[in-house]
């Protein structure tokens, strides 16, 4: 009769940890939304601007000027919706409040779905107390947003691909492709998904080729007539072909005309509009800048991006690096860092840097490691974290900051995780002169495997990867 194991044992400590840090997560979200950081006392710069367009788009009548295609529709037509229906905005306040709890559960979802059932209880304790998933919800923006749609699409293409049954199979590659739509609404950045269900298709081992590439075509088919919705919509208001918004090329400008701090858009036509750096205060940059033409003319920031490159070459490499660094350095992501909680959030990207950032690439640089360069394109680790570079490319080509990686941090979470999961200390290993001559035993040459079926049966797949 087998003795059952003490009573500490039996008690999931995990999970009760789990659910004592999620609360403990929603509760400071209620403190910090509801009573110190209400966003309706927080309208300025971006946020004052996605206001703007929202009391414009409240009348259904309203024609779109190029003007206001500047950025993806959904955080301002979302505003609009709820300004229709309270202008106190006491209603938007409180989904805020709800997409902010939901966060930490969204990226649990991809835990379990990427790696299994400890690292999502990991992840959501870790979620449940990461500063810039509570500060964003007090804050009219697109990322707070983001931050739950990333890490749940993500999660729902994954489940397309492991589910047993294909009526399953086909309700989570629909909803993966919905969720990747008004990702993408929200932010064109979320069009990084695609690259990272490509991947998946090319190099994960874990399902058939038939499966893998349902999966995608489920997800792009039902992302098409979004992104054909939000193409003609930007085209029709700019007069030319623009893919969800005309403010690449200002983008690309303000990343590459020098160390400015700021960018004045002279229209031609009449008026003029102005955007700072968002790293300008942490890099102490003092030049303003003054361009001959519109932010939404294209072609003419690319242009005169171009001829300052051209004339500047190492300058703009070194720019571009910079604003890599800026983006996953220990710069605080604005707003915070011109408010009083500028401290908590510079504390809380030093920390994910140094305990969750770094373990995370050592992570996939331990999987080439010891996988070779197959094992690394195959790992599960490379794929999931895969958005991250594209988001490296992004910023290098335009400009960077800490605040355009936080969506998708929730990647860096679920790998860095792993790291510690399987960090093993190896036994130093004892020299043959200290073993006993009768202890030591001559090692059993192995076989070399064939590739073709033994008499006994077909030799089973290998797997690059196993199931935690």
């Amino acid at each position: 009769m087998t003795q059952k194991a003490p009573w500490y044992r039996r008690v999931p400590w995990l999970l009760l940890t789990t659910l004592a840090s999620y609360a403990a997560g929603v509760y400071w979200r209620w403190l910090y939304i509801m009573e110190q950081h209400d966003p309706r006392q927080y309208v300025y710069s971006d946020m004052k601007m996605y206001m703007k367009m929202a009391e414009r788009w409240v009348d259904p009548e309203y024609i779109l000027k190029i003007g206001d295609v500047t950025h993806p529709p959904a955080t301002a037509q979302l505003f609009a919706w709820f300004l229709r229906w309270d202008p106190t905005l006491q209603y938007l306040t409180n989904l805020q409040f709800a997409v902010c709890c939901a966060v930490p559960i969204s990226i649990g979802l991809l835990g379990a779905a990427a790696f299994g059932r400890k690292t999502a209880m990991w992840s959501v304790i870790v979620a449940s107390f990461y500063f810039p998933y509570v500060d964003y919800g007090g804050y009219f923006l697109s990322e707070i947003y983001m931050m739950a749609l990333i890490p749940l699409c993500m999660a729902a293409y994954l489940m397309a691909n492991q589910a047993r049954h294909w009526p399953v199979r086909v309700l989570f590659g629909i909803v993966a492709g919905g969720l990747l739509f008004v990702s993408v609404a929200f932010k064109t950045v979320g069009l990084l998904l695609i690259g990272f269900a490509m991947l998946h298709v090319l190099f994960a081992r874990d399902q058939g080729w038939k499966i893998k590439v349902a999966a995608f075509a489920l997800m792009v088919g039902t992302f098409t007539p979004g992104a054909t919705y939000l193409v003609n919509r930007c085209s029709t208001a700019t007069g030319k072909f623009c893919i969800g918004s005309n403010k690449s090329g200002a983008d690309f400008l303000m990343g590459h005309s020098g160390r400015v701090r700021s960018i004045r858009w002279k229209n031609p036509n009449g008026g003029s509009r102005r955007f700072a750096s968002p790293s300008w205060p942490q890099h102490g940059y003092k030049q303003k800048k003054v361009v001959p033409f519109a932010m939404t003319d294209g072609d003419a920031n690319k242009k005169e991006a171009w001829r300052w490159i051209k004339e500047n070459k190492m300058k703009a490499w070194v720019l571009s690096v910079e604003h890599i660094g800026d983006s996953f350095g220990t710069t605080s992501p604005w707003p915070s860092y011109v408010t009083k909680w500028w401290a908590t959030s510079q504390l809380a990207q030093q920390l994910f840097m140094m305990f969750l950032m770094l373990p995370a690439f050592i992570r996939i640089i331990d999987m080439g490691r010891t996988g070779g360069i197959v094992g690394f394109l195959r790992s599960r680790e490379l794929i999931v974290i895969s958005p991250i570079f594209g988001i490296a490319l992004a910023v290098f080509i335009a400009t960077g900051e800490a605040r355009y990686r936080l969506p998708f941090d929730a990647v860096l979470i679920v790998v860095g995780i792993q790291f510690y999961r399987f960090f093993r200390v190896k036994t130093p290993a004892v020299a043959p002169d200290q073993v006993e001559p009768e202890a030591i035993v001559e090692p059993t040459p192995r076989r070399r495997r064939s590739r073709f079926p033994s008499p006994a049966g077909p030799m089973p797949p290998m797997r690059p990867w196993r199931r935690r």
